[in-house]
């Protein structure tokens, strides 16, 4: 039994019912709640569900759940394809907050009334979602916006069903094997970091403002401007634009646009995104890209933007790259390289189960490939090796497939696949050049100085151990004996090199000194030790220089 807090209840049972409806009746088992004849919110046993239901079950559990289903539809190790389809296509409309508690919400969020801000607001609101709704408004200067505000005392119910899913999640990852597999904690992390996020619309308006300028050189790419002096927490203010949703655009549009141009710059504004400003637009679903008037095609909702560390886009970029040139090898290296990994963990399965997943991709059409689903696939596979790949691995994925819905819109022909291998030197040129900023050649610096000042009193440590048998070489698949021999030679090139300089630095010094026996001039000990020195010198350069590449070749 596990200890609950009376005010969970409520969101226990949901939760628990939710999981039992939907196949996963025996995790229950350890959480000690009784399911019986309980039907709250159509949530009823059925052994014939569907993805459609899970949807609106969801839908009615509310916003933190909501959340939690979209989450989830970039989850393709967690849950089949059509439970991802119908997830993807959950939406969080929801009934509209009274004019008379949005007009509150400015007047306490501005200190002011909001007729001195808008000289016309909508009391009508354009578009209602679980967390806020959006109005269109006229600023006192004429420009034309849009306010989105946040509803009023959400808050508190949100902190009441994450606190319930974190605690289930703990129980059922301490508890169970699918809990630990699925990392059922690291997923309601991720849910409460991303819902947290979109609470504070200062941040959404940063992110805005971030795009705009990174994106500055793509012509056919539109960022709506907020106006940051009127963004607060709970308040957007932000330019309207001016057009239709992308999957609004009628046939005959279409047929007068330059869909593959749009298409290319698009993907490749995209990849600017993620491989070289390090932080990307992760909800480009058709209804947050609009066509303008003037055939452009317009970025909305910023609530969701990833940000990537650069080693994390280095290894994002090498993966991409291994996806557009069919290289399961190297998809497989990466995956075990940054993906953290389970006790069950089984590289040969990994490599295994990712070559699969090239194989069927190869065998696709080339207008067919989604290198957003064989990311997602990656993913898939690598869970089922026991490695969980980053946060930043599903949301390349997620939006890369969202991004295929758009570009096969325009451009039915348009390979994403393809148009990665297209745009690969470009992104590897930009890439390459910000990680030789100055600051990065002074951090270069400053490590090979580390490096230098700390390399004598290393092999000094290696070759006391060394001499004193505590030096210790763990390998896989290797001859042990082989190992050590090569370390013996490396410690004995070291010591030698160490006498060379040894008897350098005497006979420098002794060179100074008067004694009776002279040769040219020269102490006969100084130039006896230079001699030896020179002579061991173009010993051990032979060795190195003819020697061993003899024996290597």
């Amino acid at each position: 039994m596990i200890p609950l807090q009376t005010k969970y209840l409520r969101r226990y049972k949901d939760i628990a019912l939710l999981l039992h409806k939907y196949g996963h009746g025996d995790l229950l088992k350890s959480t000690g709640i009784n399911l019986e004849a309980d039907d709250r919110d159509g949530l009823v046993r059925s052994d014939t569900a569907t993805p459609d239901e899970l949807a609106s079950d969801l839908e009615r559990l509310g916003p933190a759940f909501i959340k939690l289903g979209q989450l989830l539809s970039t989850r393709g190790d967690f849950l089949p394809e059509p439970y991802l389809e119908a997830l993807s296509r959950l939406q969080d409309d929801n009934e509209a907050v009274p004019w008379r508690d949005v007009r509150e919400l400015l007047a306490s969020e501005f200190q002011t009334d909001p007729n001195k801000i808008f000289a016309k607001i909508d009391e009508c609101p354009a578009a209602t979602a679980s967390l806020g709704q959006v109005h269109h408004a006229t600023l006192r200067d004429g420009r034309e916006v849009i306010v989105k505000v946040q509803r009023p005392d959400l808050q508190p119910d949100l902190d009441d069903d994450l606190r319930a899913l974190e605690e289930l999640a703990a129980l059922l990852h301490s508890s169970t094997e699918f809990g630990e597999r699925y990392q059922l904690v690291n997923l309601v992390a991720t849910l409460k970091k991303s819902i947290l996020s979109e609470l504070d619309y200062r941040r959404e308006a940063g992110n805005a403002m971030r795009l705009k300028n990174s994106l500055a050189d793509f012509r056919s790419i539109a960022i709506p401007e907020p106006v940051m002096d009127l963004c607060r927490q709970r308040v957007l203010v932000m330019e309207r634009v001016s057009g239709v949703k992308i999957t609004d655009v009628s046939p005959v549009v279409l047929l007068e646009l330059d869909g593959h141009q749009l298409a290319d710059e698009i993907f490749a504004a995209y990849l600017h995104q993620i491989l070289v400003d390090g932080h990307f637009h992760a909800d480009p679903h058709p209804g947050n890209l609009w066509l303008t008037q003037d055939r452009r095609i317009a970025l909305l909702d910023f609530g969701l933007v990833v940000h990537v560390a650069p080693a994390m886009q280095r290894d994002l970029l090498k993966l991409l790259l291994a996806v557009g040139n069919g290289d399961a090898q190297t998809a497989a290296q990466i995956a075990h390289h940054i993906g953290e990994k389970s006790t069950r963990y089984d590289r040969d399965r990994l490599q295994r189960r990712i070559a699969e997943v090239f194989s069927v991709g190869h065998g696709a059409a080339i207008e067919e490939l989604n290198a957003g689903r064989m990311i997602m696939d990656v993913q898939g596979a690598a869970c089922d090796a026991g490695i969980i790949l980053p946060n930043e691995v599903t949301m390349l994925g997620k939006t890369l497939m969202n991004l295929d819905k758009v570009v096969k819109l325009l451009d039915p022909k348009f390979n994403p696949t393809q148009a990665i291998r297209d745009h690969a030197n470009h992104v590897v040129g930009q890439h390459g050049s910000q990680r030789l900023s100055l600051n990065d050649a002074y951090q270069a610096i400053i490590e090979s100085a580390d490096l230098i000042q700390n390399l004598p009193s290393r092999m000094n440590e290696i070759s006391r151990r060394i001499a004193e048998s505590d030096f210790r070489v763990q390998v896989d698949s290797l001859d042990e004996d082989k190992i050590i021999t090569g370390m013996q030679k490396i410690a004995n090139r070291i010591t030698a090199g160490l006498v060379i300089a040894a008897l350098i630095l005497a006979a420098s010094r002794m060179m100074s000194m008067q004694t009776g026996w002279m040769v040219f001039g020269y102490p006969a000990f100084a130039s006896l030790f230079l001699l030896l020195s020179v002579i061991l010198g173009g010993t051990l350069l032979w060795q190195i220089l003819v020697h061993d590449q003899c024996k290597n070749g």
